[in-house]
């Protein structure tokens, strides 16, 4: 595996509810993705993540001036939390993100702690905070119609023009090295604040009311300071960060990633409690990069099962599929006859999943499936064409034929 770094342009989002301060218990939580979970598609499009951001919202980074930032303030013990975690996660996406994100959690991370409290004088939680309080949610109520338009409204907000690149070099045992360029590409001095968060992918924290881990669980910081760049002139800084010395001997270089944030140094009114409670000093995000290193998606399944059948009947089909990092697997299948996608897992990786299906109109069906990791790498689809033509048949010689595939291959010739 590759294990050099990579760059990715970035952009963020967040909410939860544990409240530190109130809380709504008439919200209803939206259910995570657990063994199994079906989903509406469009007729010519079998893409999960296009899908529900289609569902949401058409948000189209070519109208966004910049990346946006969300800062999710989280808690493990939150009752409300899981429901923003599945909106802003299903929402990111890392190979075309128009925002990138990373979780604070309150009740498990001093830093974390220190930058919602101390910078953001936090009501409760979940409260999500967008490009650095240009725009706030608070609560979970709602969050799929309002974080994508909270999204889109930061994205086209008019800010300095300035291009950043961070890139990553894993030098074992929990320590890699981060170095981050800003250019500045206008006419005048540009002063600010670099903040480099260093998050765990898959988190090791989990929603205590879902059991589901956290995405982007804020660790630490590989940069934490103010910066001043001359008119066309560049910024470079580089640092390494031990994972020991902050209590994370354990990481795993794949499930690392590091988000970098430029906070503008103009100061603005902000609210944790929109519209005028809890006051903070907000200061704007300009421009938000991340960097990862590589993963390896897994390997397009093997799709085995019977091609020809009768409706009304189940049939089984065999899906298996590797991931060459060995990371578990899940899987997204799609029957033909309806406009769903089935999500199965997680599954080891190498591990075959047997399904029974049955079709009940005569017809022509492709049974589609793909794989995905952890970390949402995903393989390409793999497909198998099946026939339906003709209805389920009691007669006795039937059971019999089931009983023995050779003469359910000869009584074949005469039925169909």
């Amino acid at each position: 595996m590759n294990k050099n770094i990579i760059p990715i342009l970035v952009v963020l989002l967040l909410l939860s509810s544990s409240f530190v301060g109130v809380s709504n218990p008439a919200e209803e939580l939206m259910p995570d993705v657990k063994v199994r979970e079906q989903t509406k598609i469009p007729s010519n499009s079998l893409d999960w993540w296009s899908i529900y951001r289609h569902e949401l919202q058409n948000i189209t980074k070519e109208d966004f001036t910049h990346t946006v930032f969300c800062e999710y303030g989280a808690s493990t013990t939150c009752r409300f939390c899981p429901n923003v975690s599945h909106v802003l996660n299903e929402l990111f996406d890392p190979d075309n993100p128009d925002f990138y994100y990373c979780s604070l959690v309150h009740d498990v991370n001093l830093e974390a702690r220190r930058r919602l409290d101390n910078d953001y004088n936090l009501l409760g939680i979940p409260t999500c905070y967008f490009d650095g309080g240009y725009e706030v949610k608070f609560g979970s109520k709602g969050a799929e119609s309002i974080i994508p338009e909270l999204i889109e409204s930061c994205g086209q907000r008019v800010v300095p023009n300035l291009s950043m690149n961070i890139t990553m070099n894993w030098l074992g045992d929990a320590v890699f090295n981060v170095s981050v360029v800003i250019q500045n590409n206008e006419n005048e001095n540009y002063t600010g604040h670099l903040r480099a968060y260093i998050v765990e992918i898959i988190s090791r924290w989990i929603y205590h009311h879902s059991g589901n881990p956290i995405h982007y669980a804020f660790l630490h910081w590989a940069f934490n300071k103010n910066i001043s760049i001359d008119a066309e002139d560049t910024y470079y800084d580089n640092t390494t960060w031990d994972g020991k010395e902050y209590g994370f001997s354990d990481i795993n270089w794949e499930n690392i990633m590091v988000i970098a944030a430029v906070f503008n140094d103009e100061w603005h009114q902000g609210y944790s409690f929109p519209p005028s409670g809890n006051p903070f000093d907000a200061y704007y995000v300009d421009e938000t990069v991340a960097a990862r290193f590589i993963t390896t998606p897994p390997n397009t399944p093997t799709i085995k099962g019977p091609t020809r059948g009768k409706i009304g009947v189940e049939y089984n089909y065999t899906f298996v599929s590797t991931d060459p990092d060995g990371d578990d697997i899940w899987y997204h299948i799609c029957w033909g006859d309806k406009e769903i996608i089935y999500i199965y897992g997680p599954y080891h990786s190498g591990e075959p999943i047997t399904l029974s299906y049955n079709w009940t109109e005569k017809g022509n069906y492709t049974i589609q499936c793909k794989a995905s990791d952890v970390y949402n790498e995903e393989s390409d689809w793999a497909y198998l064409e099946v026939t339906m033509p003709h209805s389920y048949q009691s007669n006795w010689w039937m059971g019999w034929s089931d009983r023995f595939p050779l003469l359910q291959w000869l009584l074949g010739w005469f039925i169909w």
